[in-house]
């Protein structure tokens, strides 16, 4: 299932109303193990005028589940729920000027880091664990067994 998200903004100050702002946001969601994660991180650049909404619609979020039928006519759903989400609104030097989380109690779980920052590869390390690193081309030939002729 995917979920798409519009959040209507509207501009109270006429301080930036004239300037490119950042309108990030973040979605913390819940596994069916009741497991809670961050994910779906984006952001926008937009214009908001003084006092005229402005409707910023965020990417499909993906949500897995699994139905079942079982024996007698039982069946059931197993799967993702969004708990909430998180929403800041920033000058493009990064000054915060508004933020919003619904629930509330998510401005503690939501990292911002994870959001401004891409991954970026770290030196040393492999991307893929040794497991699942693609095999070589033409790998070195095997030694005889010892005791064969």
């Amino acid at each position: 299932k995917k979920i798409v998200y519009q959040f209507e903004i509207q501009n109270q100050s006429t301080e930036f109303s004239q300037q490119d702002l950042q309108v990030r946001w973040s979605f913390m969601m819940e596994r069916a193990d009741g497991r809670s994660f961050q994910t779906a991180p984006g952001e926008k650049t937009t214009v908001l005028p003084f006092g005229r909404p402005v409707t910023v619609e965020t990417e499909a979020i993906s949500l897995t589940e699994r139905t079942w039928h079982g024996a007698q006519g039982r069946s059931g759903e197993l799967g993702q729920v969004i708990q909430g989400y998180g929403l800041q609104i920033l000058t493009q030097e990064g000054q915060l000027l508004m933020e919003k989380y619904e629930p509330d109690s998510l401005k503690s779980e939501i990292h911002w880091q994870a959001v401004a920052a891409p991954l970026a590869p770290v030196q040393g390390i492999q991307p893929w664990p040794r497991r699942l690193m693609p095999l070589r081309q033409n790998p070195a030939p095997m030694p005889a067994p010892s005791g064969a002729q």
